[in-house]
């Protein structure tokens, strides 16, 4: 795996972020709160560092997380560009 992540580890990191909550974000995944907890320490394994703080009832994001989650959502927002300009340059 390179160094980023899989993009589907990447949906599943913003919806961490967004909901702060394991249990919710899984929901919103579609997918078992053990398999979300697992996605994210995977995607953690292949960044080289921690991207959230776990509490007993919090979750939030490290120093290393809030610029991870920034590179991502600007990678995202590429694509979606990238995406309807190629629709736009096909009309």
């Amino acid at each position: 795996m390179n160094r980023t992540g899989e993009p589907r580890q990447n949906h599943y990191f913003l919806t961490l972020v967004q909901e702060l909550h394991f249990g919710r974000a899984a929901e919103l995944c579609f997918i078992a709160q053990p398999a979300l907890s697992q996605q994210i320490a995977r995607l953690e394994d292949a960044v080289g560092v921690r991207l959230f703080v776990r509490g007993q009832r919090s979750v939030s994001l490290t120093p290393a997380g809030e610029v991870f989650r920034d590179g991502v959502r600007q990678l995202f927002r590429l694509i979606e560009d990238t995406t309807r300009n190629g629709k736009r340059s096909s009309r």
